[in-house]
């Protein structure tokens, strides 16, 4: 038996090494990532599936995020990218939060996704006319100055401050107090683990700071209770527009659609202010795909969309908004 395996294996070596080779060329092709990542057009996700009140599936209109796919850099991505037409190459740390790597900033917007999920049921059941409570529920560092002299990490949470419970207003005070070099002391968790942190107080643009840009994680309370699920791909605050449409559709019992398929997107704020996003194209060519009727898009967006729109001679209506109040004037017009 070996000898016969062996008589095949010196017959055939030729052929074996010839397709060992181009196994491995094809693993190393689509498993080993450059530092690049690619664009392409996106689609549509229908909130009606991800909604949910009270624990049961929510009736709505036709809404819908629009989103941007993305992949990385693998070897085969990026021959297909310079074949396929809107497929485009961007350099990874073009997207990435700075000093951090792909990883650390798609932890991060997702975060961003659950604050935006969060402010979306903040202003829909403020709109609607319904109970509910927005408060923060940690803080954690967001990014780093790379010329600050400090050892705390990004996606760090801060638990206090000399001490003391940390309060951002209070820290921007106490740091204000404090002279220059002086070394304060932080309590922080990242990955369920306790570190002690350190941070000296420096100069940056003529104020006090420690040269961190801390963001908050929020957490509502409503009544009654509502949830929009999310897979564990997704990520970014892109989607809070729109989903705080369709909370408010939900809530208020009524359909404001007029039967046309509404897809949009842009970020939303406390005060109900509608911000901009990135993708552009991309978005508006998977809303073109999706079939969509009317594309909300962020004013500071709108020109780009604009040059897109008339470049790929799309048919949907291109809405410019600002704020929440001028999506539902809209609606309410047609």
């Amino acid at each position: 038996m070996l000898n016969k395996l062996m008589h095949h294996i010196k017959n055939n070596y030729k052929e074996m090494i010839i397709n060992i080779l181009i196994i491995s060329f094809f693993l190393f092709a689509s498993i080993y990532n450059f530092p690049y990542l690619i664009y392409k057009p996106g689609g549509t996700i229908p909130l009606e599936s991800r909604m949910y009140i009270n624990d049961k599936k929510v009736l709505l209109g036709d809404y819908n995020l629009a989103y941007v796919s993305v992949s990385r850099g693998n070897l085969l991505n990026l021959i297909f990218a310079n074949v396929i037409k809107d497929w485009d190459v961007v350099k990874e740390d073009k997207m990435l939060i700075p000093e951090t790597d792909y990883d650390t900033t798609f932890k991060i917007e997702k975060i961003d996704m659950q604050n935006s999920i969060n402010i979306a049921k903040y202003i829909a059941y403020q709109k609607a006319g319904k109970d509910v409570e927005l408060k923060i529920k940690s803080n954690y560092i967001y990014a780093i100055d790379k010329t600050s002299d400090t050892d705390l990490q990004v996606l760090d949470e801060i638990i206090s401050i000399d001490n003391m419970d940390f309060d951002l207003d209070k820290m921007t005070s106490y740091i204000n107090e404090l002279a220059l070099g002086t070394k304060i002391t932080f309590q922080v968790m990242n990955d369920n683990t306790h570190y002690e942190r350190y941070g000296i107080v420096s100069k940056f643009d003529d104020r006090k700071a420690i040269g961190v840009y801390i963001s908050s994680i929020y957490e509502t309370v409503t009544v009654p209770k509502i949830e929009i699920k999310a897979k564990d791909s997704e990520a970014g605050s892109s989607g809070g527009m729109m989903m705080t449409l369709a909370i408010y559709d939900a809530l208020t019992d009524k359909d404001m659609t007029s039967g046309k398929k509404i897809v949009g997107t842009g970020t939303i704020e406390i005060d109900g202010s509608i911000g901009g996003i990135g993708g552009v194209k991309y978005k508006l060519l998977g809303a073109k795909k999706a079939k969509a009727d009317i594309f909300f898009i962020p004013s500071e967006n709108y020109e780009e969309a604009k040059t897109v729109y008339d470049e790929y001679k799309l048919k949907f209506d291109l809405v410019s908004i600002s704020n929440f109040d001028e999506v539902i004037a809209y609606l309410d017009s047609i």
